[in-house]
């Protein structure tokens, strides 16, 4: 910027006595006083204003420089010392200032010119007449309508627009104080909390711009706005932009129904709070939860003069073994339309229940495995064709899960819902995603008791990342909707983060937040970006990272996924 200016404001001389003036010149940290944010479309009662910065090291005399615009006009600047890393708020009206934005800040009445809404050129000038800053807005680059412009920092180039953006204070404008777009020196963030058995894990992130470190506390939340302390812990300096993980054990009782619990971190100089703690849930892992609904028939096929039976299969995706004993199956009306047997056998790992309305299913469906079938009688099971609910609750009346479909929901590639059943696609996806259902394709018209038709069954190496497939085309017709993203890692847990990238490399939206993960799992992606709409056409990277406990990275991988449109 300085070194820069005086390049321009000598380039007259000889080039012998540039070079000179170049070698003597002290650096640039020495005296750097910048403009740091600018108020040039204020609200009504607000004057125009402009904030400058001793980004040096040593106090500068502002007494005869100049600060303007693309005008003639060149009001000085009063006699005033500013000290290193501090602030000054130049303005035409002290007084409507402070009563706009009430505050402790150091401010300068100097008869400003008016700066114009849409662009303008704001010049800052030393007593020797030598430009020391200077920029040309837009209205492109932020602020207007009573938002200031902020630098993002004082050492980046203010000619460029990736240097400002609007304030992102809630009042608007930071006159005097550090702008709300710079990094901050010292931040600490709880990140994410993850309780394993009475072991709570905190991942501490740094996202300031130096190294600290500070101490873990863990609380118990037993209600009434009290909180009791149960351990405390020391940990060491973080560097700026990682993570560390501290681990904390919890020491109260525990229930299924779950203690709240809270990690708050103490560092001493944190310029940022509001994100030193993070609330929790610890309890005992109940034994009969994660059964999913995979497949419904709504719509039977008729033999005959006979309509067959309706079904409701589930899946156990677990690696242990449920007790499904006095489960039901509700529907819309909130009435139970199935009530298990309390003698039903336990749903081993991987296996299939099918829920049948009566014993006409054998019909439909002579192939299915009768060990794997529970014909429960009519009752009142009798799901409706256009739309309704399917919930699962176990004897505790728990939801498991639940589907709310509806008849588009089968898509354009079967020949409407008769006899043709509703499959999940991938056992990971949500239970309402309409992308992660559709009609069967199966030539018997379902799958109970078997792996489903539209199933994507997918594998990975070794601390590899798949895309199946890896062209999508999300338009909601129930073909391409989606990608399935199955990894394989090389230990038995991790943490893992999952953020799907631009061909330019910036990010697009982040599927897995430093999440708990087994070695081999599967997750979805509906083709949508952060803000739940769809992404433009183009290849994406989708990149894994796995981490220990200790918050080092144990595996890396990249996959790349096509989004397409129809034709």
């Amino acid at each position: 910027m300085l070194g820069g200016v005086m390049l321009r404001s000598i380039k007259i001389l000889p080039a012998f006595f540039t070079l000179l003036l170049l070698l003597l010149w002290p650096p640039i940290g020495l005296a750097q006083v910048v403009m740091n944010e600018v108020m040039y479309a204020p609200a009504a009662n607000e004057p125009e204003w402009v904030e400058l910065f001793n980004a040096g090291t040593d106090a500068v005399n502002l007494a005869g420089w100049q600060l303007h615009d693309a005008t003639a006009a060149r009001p000085p600047l009063p006699t005033f010392l500013l000290p290193p890393k501090t602030f000054v708020v130049v303005t035409a009206d002290t007084a409507a200032l402070r009563q706009a934005r009430p505050g402790r800040y150091r401010m300068l009445l100097v008869k400003l010119p008016t700066f114009n809404n849409t662009d303008d050129d704001v010049i800052l000038r030393n007593d020797l007449n030598i430009v020391a800053d200077s920029f040309h807005y837009q209205a492109a680059w932020g602020g207007g309508n009573g938002v200031s412009l902020e630098r993002i920092s004082p050492n980046n180039n203010p000619t460029l627009a990736e240097s400002w953006g609007d304030c992102k204070a809630a009042s608007g404008a930071t006159p005097g104080l550090k702008n709300s777009l710079a990094a901050l020196d010292l931040n600490l963030a709880v990140e994410s909390v993850v309780v394993e058995g009475t072991t709570v894990a905190a991942r501490i992130r740094n996202t300031g711009t130096l190294a600290a470190g500070g101490t873990a506390t863990l609380f118990y939340l037993p209600g009434g706005g009290g909180k009791e302390s149960l351990a405390t812990l020391p940990f060491g300096l973080i560097p700026p932009g990682q993570a560390s993980a501290v681990k904390l054990e919890w020491s109260r009782g525990i229930t299924e129904a779950g203690e709240e619990g809270e990690v708050q971190i103490e560092v001493d100089g944190d310029e940022q709070t509001d994100d030193n703690q993070a609330k929790f849930i610890i309890r005992v892992p109940p034994l009969d939860t994660g059964l999913i609904i995979n497949e419904v028939m709504n719509d039977p096929k008729v033999i005959g003069i006979t309509t067959t039976a309706e079904y409701v299969e589930v899946f156990n995706p677990l690696d242990r073994t449920v007790d499904m004993a006095g489960w039901r199956l509700y529907d819309a009306t909130a009435k139970p339309m199935a009530t298990l047997p309390n003698t039903p056998q336990p749903v081993p790992p991987g296996a299939y229940v099918v829920i049948a309305s009566d014993t006409t299913i054998y019909q439909a469906f002579p192939q299915v495995d009768s060990a794997k079938v529970i014909v429960i009688g009519k009752q009142s099971f009798s799901l409706n064709v256009d739309a309704d609910q399917v919930v699962l609750r176990n004897s505790r009346g728990v939801t498991i899960d639940s589907l709310h479909y509806w008849s588009d929901w089968w898509g354009p590639d079967v020949n409407g819902t008769q006899g043709v059943s509703l499959e999940r696609v991938s056992p990971t996806g949500g239970a309402n995603q309409r992308e992660n259902w559709s009609g069967s394709v199966s030539l018997t018209g379902g799958t109970p008791g078997e792996v489903n038709s539209r199933s994507l069954s997918a594998t990975a190496p070794d601390g590899l990342l798949s895309a199946i497939p890896e062209t999508i085309s999300p338009d909601g017709d129930n073909r391409d909707d989606f990608t399935l993203l199955a990894y394989q890692l090389p230990m038995a847990a991790s943490r893992i983060v999952l953020q799907v990238y631009d061909r330019l490399g910036r990010p697009v939206v982040r599927l897995l937040n430093n999440v708990p993960s087994p070695a081999k799992s599967e997750v979805l992606w509906n083709g949508m970006g952060e803000d739940r709409l769809p992404v433009p056409q183009g290849m994406y990277v989708v990149r894994l990272e796995a981490y220990d406990a200790s918050g080092g990275t144990v595996a890396t991988a990249q996959a790349t996924v096509v989004v397409a449109r129809k034709m």
